[in-house]
């Protein structure tokens, strides 16, 4: 076979081409099995994916991005398999309609601790999250989407970490900065 196997292939994938391939792929068991995997329906995962393709350019651009509102809004997970949020709403100043907030940092950071609990339950991203935050703390949380009890929500329950991955992560982060180089 001419061509390397698709594994190799997705190696060197961009994220972009890979929520093109997920949303090109027919409707049905194969795209049905992925969602399901992450605890989504297939249309919910379709549509983080190109959220997060979104906010990765806003990014890669240097666009402005903590009190953004997003041109692009995720879909709400009716009925996701684990912990999820409760999602935030707010008042139209126009129509006095409450609708939820999906189109804020809060709910984007939210989808992507939920979708990395599945791929890697021990990840430290909520903890180095937490750390940016108290290390900027006049940075306004509200205007990134952030509700005042985000804490206290399952999904951003922060784990106890052994000692011994402090330790690790610690080290981790003198050497790659260099200062046990110095």
């Amino acid at each position: 076979d001419p061509l390397p196997p698709s594994w190799m292939i997705l190696e060197i994938s961009s994220f972009g081409n890979l929520s093109y391939l997920y949303k090109n792929l027919k409707p049905g068991n194969d795209k049905r099995d992925i969602a399901d995997y992450f605890g989504l329906d297939d249309s919910t995962f379709e549509s983080w994916l190109h959220s997060i393709v979104y906010i990765r350019n806003v990014c890669a651009h240097h666009a402005r991005l903590w009190n953004k509102i997003m041109s692009i809004s995720p879909k709400i997970p009716l009925t996701p398999a684990r912990n999820w949020i409760l999602v935030p709403t707010a008042i139209n100043i126009r129509t006095g309609v409450s609708a939820p907030v999906n189109n804020r940092m809060y709910f984007i950071l939210s989808m992507m601790v939920y979708l990395l609990e599945t791929v890697n339950p021990n990840h430290t991203f909520k903890e180095r999250l937490a750390v940016l935050f108290s290390k900027h703390s006049n940075i306004d949380l509200r205007a990134m989407g952030f509700p005042a009890n985000w804490k206290s929500e399952p999904l951003w329950a922060i784990k106890k970490i052994p000692f011994y991955k402090k330790i690790g992560n610690w080290l981790t982060t003198k050497i790659a900065s260099g200062y046990l180089l110095r």
